[in-house]
């Protein structure tokens, strides 16, 4: 488990997934390290506010989110991408089927999923170390 997630202390993340069960082993380490973990479905599998020009309850009540992208989508993952640049807190995009490290700009992080649930929270730990 994350060391570094531990140091943070209490908190919340959201995990947009693009199917069923796809959270289970990073909500697993976050919840070890003590973090309070809210699962979404994500835009198209449910109403999203934001795709409707409103606000994301969640993102705005949580210190971060974990949202689940293929690259393979193409357009049709933009409103995924809207998710992930949603500026109500710090995002960890996590690409499917990618072995990628994390890289940061700004507020948002992406790593392959290929890494595992520690590399995710690596990146979380590291986009909320000032926070």
């Amino acid at each position: 488990m994350s060391n570094d997630v531990e140091a943070l202390g209490t908190r919340a993340a959201v995990i947009v997934t693009r199917w069923p069960g796809q959270e289970d082993p990073i909500k697993k380490e976050l919840e070890h390290d003590g973090w309070s973990v809210e699962v979404c479905e994500g835009p198209g599998r449910r109403v999203c506010p934001p795709m409707q020009g409103g606000s994301c309850d969640l993102r705005q009540t949580s210190d971060a989110a974990v949202v689940f992208m293929s690259s393979k989508e193409g357009t049709a993952s933009a409103p995924r991408v809207r998710c992930a640049a949603d500026s109500s807190s710090p995002a960890v995009v996590v690409l499917e089927g990618s072995i990628g490290a994390a890289r940061f700009s700004g507020t948002t992080a992406t790593v392959g999923a290929l890494r595992g649930p520690g590399a995710v929270t690596a990146a979380l730990s590291a986009l909320l170390k000032d926070r």
